[in-house]
């Protein structure tokens, strides 16, 4: 049965910013968009957007690209599709696939994919993603569950884009960066973050802010939290938030991005479990025991300052 890219399910909630609705396309179990107060927190992306951009999907079994779409296990050669035009698997395996809704509230839905059939991840692990609008945002729950006979390598990751303009400010509190070759696989080497214009001392202005780059030594609270918040210039902050178990975030920025309502610039912010090309270096992955479930944690954070302001 083909599967309906258009098909969206609406969850609703309250934020301390106000009431909030946010549409999940079951294809990719993808945030499409996120608003709050009426204002796009992730404005509503187009199809295009979905199918060719990955716009909100979720990235699993691997986030980011796997060099030659290939890896070994166990002395075998496992070789999957290269869906990029530098011959790299990109951002895993389920970003097109059709979820299976399994549980819905008002303010709550749990989306769940069985993987196992691909030639390049022979494991049978369910992937539950569960979405849940609470005081403070947008939470959401990737449980992976390994249903096979054999310990299961996997990695996680999520693709939200956001709207933002020269005048919006990234404080992005990490203090290096995975150097790539020219397919953008990692070499082994690390950068200063500094080396991409990031500010170690305050927020980065995002005016001429151009990346495509995994950030590594992420700051944290001390409940294990990392935060990276976008800043606008009205008072309004976006922040996307992310537990321990994902220890990189990815950011990219693109000039013009197919929102629904048409092109515009659009970053990429996006907490990684492994970086890039982990089935073949091990780097970060996570090996699921039989029957083991793994959950990790991240989410989106709004608040307005002008608002808090004015309350004040």
């Amino acid at each position: 049965m083909p599967i309906d890219v258009t098909a969206l399910e609406i969850i609703e909630g309250t934020t301390d910013a106000g009431p909030a609705v946010v549409r999940i396309r079951p294809v990719g179990a993808s945030l499409s968009s996120f608003t709050v107060a009426g204002r796009d927190v992730v404005q509503a992306d187009s199809q295009q957007a979905q199918l060719q951009a990955y716009s909100g999907a979720t990235l699993a079994p691997w986030p980011n690209r796997l060099a030659g779409a290939t890896w070994e296990f166990q002395g075998r050669e496992l070789t999957g599709t290269q869906n990029e035009a530098r011959g790299n698997g990109l951002h895993g395996l389920v970003h097109d696939r059709g979820f299976e809704v399994l549980e819905r509230s008002a303010d709550s839905i749990r989306l769940s994919y069985l993987l196992g059939e691909d030639e390049v991840y022979p494991f049978t692990v369910r992937l539950d993603v569960r979405y849940a609008v609470e005081a403070q945002g947008l939470s959401v729950t990737y449980d992976a569950t390994n249903l096979g006979p054999v310990w299961a390598p996997i990695a996680l990751g999520a693709h939200p884009y956001f709207p933002y303009d020269d005048s919006c400010q990234l404080q992005l509190l990490a203090s290096s960066l995975f150097h790539n070759d020219e397919k953008m696989i990692p070499t082994g080497r690390m950068l200063p973050s500094s080396v991409r214009g990031v500010r170690a001392d305050g927020p980065t202005p995002l005016a001429d802010f151009i990346a495509d780059d995994c950030f590594s030594g992420i700051t944290r609270d001390g409940e294990g939290i990392a935060r990276t918040v976008l800043k606008y210039a009205d008072g309004w902050t976006t922040t996307v938030w992310q537990d321990r178990a994902f220890p990189f975030i990815q950011v990219f920025t693109t000039p013009s991005f197919e929102f629904a309502s048409g092109q515009a610039p659009a970053i990429a912010i996006e907490p990684q479990t492994a970086p890039a090309n982990a089935l073949q270096s091990g780097i970060d992955l996570h090996w699921l025991q039989h029957a083991e479930t793994w959950s990790v944690h991240w989410g989106i954070a709004v608040a307005s300052t002008a608002a808090h302001d004015r309350d004040a």
